[in-house]
């Protein structure tokens, strides 16, 4: 499936099928692998803290802002004030106003990426309470961070070609993070999930 440089060996005579059957293979393979390095009581600590929190800012830079987006479009239906913020600036500046009883939700695949990590510094210098969502123990962004949590280690060359197993773990953790502050939270805040799906489905059968 791998070649010797780490990366999938997909070429231009590569049939349909082969790419399918290698690229769903991969993708499984790193779920599993980010299954067993989660750790069940960060996540816990993880949801335990947004569900009493006054309010999550989700960033993140590049692919890793796709999944902040996505984090935003789950949690705000559980009625929990939060916003996703792609822009370095305004995320900057944002996490510099947040306060102890706010979350900055950072994720960053490297656990490297700069501005996210200046982020996180100023969040927690605002006395804010720093989760950061990345592939790697040890980084800048762990090192600051309040409640760690990890997907799978990536291999460099392997991203160069294809993000999508990145966007797999971390959403994946997002939706079990979502899945455990939905049972922890109150009826009235299931009710708020109820009315935002309704509200769904009537677009969708618009």
């Amino acid at each position: 499936m791998l070649d010797g440089r780490g990366e999938i060996s997909i070429d231009e005579d590569s049939s349909a099928e082969e790419v399918m059957e290698k690229i769903f293979r991969f993708s499984t393979d790193s779920l599993r692998k980010t299954e067993a390095i989660a750790d069940s009581e960060q996540i816990e600590q993880a949801a335990l803290a947004i569900s009493g929190c006054r309010r999550v800012l989700f960033i993140g830079a590049g692919t890793s802002g796709i999944s902040a987006r996505y984090a935003f479009s789950r949690f705000f239906r559980l009625g929990i004030p939060c916003s996703a913020e792609v822009d370095p600036v305004l995320y900057y500046m944002q996490s510099s106003i947040l306060g102890p009883e706010d979350i900055l939700f950072s994720i960053s695949s490297s656990g490297r990426t700069s501005v996210v990590v200046e982020a996180a510094r100023a969040a927690r210098q605002s006395g804010a309470t720093v989760v950061s969502l990345s592939d790697f123990a040890i980084s800048p962004l762990s090192q600051i961070a309040n409640i760690k949590l990890y997907t799978t280690p990536r291999n460099v060359n392997f991203y160069m070609v294809l993000e999508m197993p990145l966007l797999i773990g971390q959403i994946t953790l997002i939706d079990v993070l979502f899945s455990i502050v939905s049972l922890m939270t109150s009826g009235e805040t299931k009710a708020r999930y109820a009315i935002t799906k309704q509200t769904a489905d009537r677009m969708k059968n618009r």
